[in-house]
């Protein structure tokens, strides 16, 4: 009865190694990995110890079934070492990789709604990977003038990429996400408008939403500026260390918000349960 007991405790107690994996593994994949085998694992060695030693009735076999569950619990603190040492190479990696992605004939021009409206720009640009893998070159247009750092710039509203990557089967992100070969060479073709400018969920329309008063005094300015180009992951990744180009010529932000009031953009920006304009 006592091996039992103790056998049930050890069991229970292998579960607190396993919940700091999850809850101090900043959300990475491979600490739940880690943790969901050590405890299975543990638990395998923890129950077979004790049938062995039911079977064998050694003398101190107590002893012996607290020594197998305190060995295993110590197990946890180098294997939650050797997982930690593990995830941070494995970013060091990913960033490597990045940072070598390569970034070549990118292209601007101006972006024309259905009906007629500058409503944005169209960015082109080839991406080569160094490795395949996981990758989400996503692209954003950045004011190249420091004195417009309060205009956020443009985002992505379409964006196609030829050959397609294949989906990621356990994530839902869509395109640009996805799994890359290496070496191949990647057409994007991205549609961009202003980051104020918001688009329903049906596409059936647009709201205009600034972040600040500053954000609209530029936005309704009679301004020309470039932009630079900073592509998330790659070569022209900024906070990589890369280097973003810059539009190939200058846009008018007055010309994007009148074209924004054009389309019919509303303000402020009221949405229906499923994320459509009202």
């Amino acid at each position: 009865m006592a091996q039992k007991l103790v056998a049930i405790f050890f069991s229970l107690s292998l579960l607190v190694p396993t919940l700091l994996f999850l809850a101090v593994g900043k959300e990475a994949n491979v600490f739940f990995s880690a943790g969901l085998g050590y405890l299975l694992a543990s638990l395998l060695i923890l129950w077979l110890g004790f049938l062995r030693l039911e079977q064998r009735q050694p003398r101190h076999k107590v002893i012996f079934l607290s020594c197998i569950g305190t060995a295993l619990l110590a197990a946890s603190l180098p294997l939650y070492y050797l997982t930690e040492k593990y995830d941070a190479w494995a970013d060091r990696e990913i960033i490597a990789a990045q940072r070598n992605t390569e970034v070549s004939d990118v292209s601007d021009e101006p972006f024309f709604s259905s009906a007629g409206n500058p409503i944005g720009m169209r960015l082109h640009y080839v991406v080569r990977f160094p490795r395949t893998g996981r990758y989400a070159p996503a692209p954003r247009f950045l004011p190249a003038d420091e004195a417009l750092r309060a205009f956020r710039g443009f985002t992505v509203l379409n964006i196609k990429v030829e050959p397609s990557p294949s989906s990621l089967r356990d994530s839902p992100l869509t395109v640009p996400f996805g799994r890359y070969e290496a070496n191949g060479a990647y057409r994007f073709t991205a549609e961009m408008i202003p980051i104020y400018l918001i688009p329903s969920r049906n596409r059936s329309g647009f709201c205009i939403s600034f972040s600040n008063v500053e954000e609209e005094r530029l936005a309704v300015s009679d301004l020309e500026t470039y932009f630079r180009i900073h592509i998330d992951g790659t070569s022209a990744d900024e906070y990589l260390g890369g280097k973003s180009p810059l539009t190939r010529q200058s846009y008018n932000l007055k010309r994007y918000y009148d074209a924004a009031v054009a389309e019919g953009g509303q303000r402020p920006c009221v949405f229906d349960h499923e994320g459509n304009l009202r």
